[in-house]
């Protein structure tokens, strides 16, 4: 009676990899050897490019206790942390 309807447009499914997968696995132990850190992995919510291609993980750049910036004004990173995703992500590949 509103003259409103309500129609879904897209639908993504959630993106998860068990710690095991081969991927998974290869990431956790890149940043543990290289942060000397044992964090678990850490899932997020929200939309991801790894969402629309397949065996495609979404990783980083954020660390524990930094600040979220990203998506907001004034996004910025670290050149520190810019460097320790570089290194993460060399090591990755």
């Amino acid at each position: 009676g509103s003259g409103f309807a309500l129609e879904e447009l897209q639908h993504q499914e959630p993106l998860y990899y068990p710690t095991d997968h081969p991927l998974m696995a290869t990431l956790l132990s890149v940043y543990r050897e290289q942060t000397g850190r044992s964090d678990p992995p850490l899932a997020v919510g929200g939309g991801t490019y790894a969402k629309e291609m397949p065996n495609t993980i979404a990783f980083g750049p954020v660390f524990p206790g930094d600040p979220e910036t990203e998506h907001k004004v004034d996004e910025y990173i670290t050149i520190e942390n810019l460097m320790r995703n570089a290194k993460l992500f060399a090591g990755a590949i």
